[in-house]
């Protein structure tokens, strides 16, 4: 059951990294940041 669960743990953990690039990105390009 655990092996399962990996592959969406991973996709979750990318997708948490890649938003909060996202939202880093969008951070610093905000005006008076």
């Amino acid at each position: 059951d655990y092996q399962n669960a990996r592959p969406a743990y991973i996709a979750t953990f990318l997708e948490h990294l890649i938003n909060w690039d996202f939202a880093a990105a969008n951070y610093a390009a905000a005006p008076g940041a």
